[in-house]
């Protein structure tokens, strides 16, 4: 069962585009992580 879905999450900063088409699906009881660079997104995606 799908607990979560957000499908097509786009954040920018005026003309700097920092999360494009970002699709996620979370199941009830499921544990996920966000892994990338820094400066990469994962502070802005969960701001979302």
């Amino acid at each position: 069962m799908t607990y979560l879905r957000l499908q097509n999450i786009k954040k920018s900063f005026g003309n700097f585009l920092t999360n494009d088409n970002i699709n996620i699906s979370i199941a009830a009881g499921s544990i996920h992580a966000i892994l990338g660079e820094n400066g990469a997104g994962k502070t802005t995606l969960k701001k979302v």
